[in-house]
């Protein structure tokens, strides 16, 4: 059985999440890993896929906030 253990969302335009970020940055945003899964990767290959669109897109800076 596949189960979904973990959630990261990309933004292309940074700038729609009203951090400040200027327009043409790429972002992500609520990156979670179900307790379960934790220690796998399961967050890196999650934040590492968002680098990957970034680059692909073309934006100069990723950028993932923390709080």
């Amino acid at each position: 059985m596949k189960r979904v253990c973990g959630f990261g969302a990309f933004y292309l335009d940074a700038s729609v999440q009203g951090f400040g970020w200027p327009a043409g940055w790429a972002s992500g945003r609520a990156l979670a890993v179900h307790p379960a899964a934790r220690g796998h990767g399961v967050a890196h290959t999650l934040l590492a896929t968002c680098e990957r669109l970034a680059q692909d897109s073309g934006a100069p800076v990723f950028a993932f906030p923390h709080r």
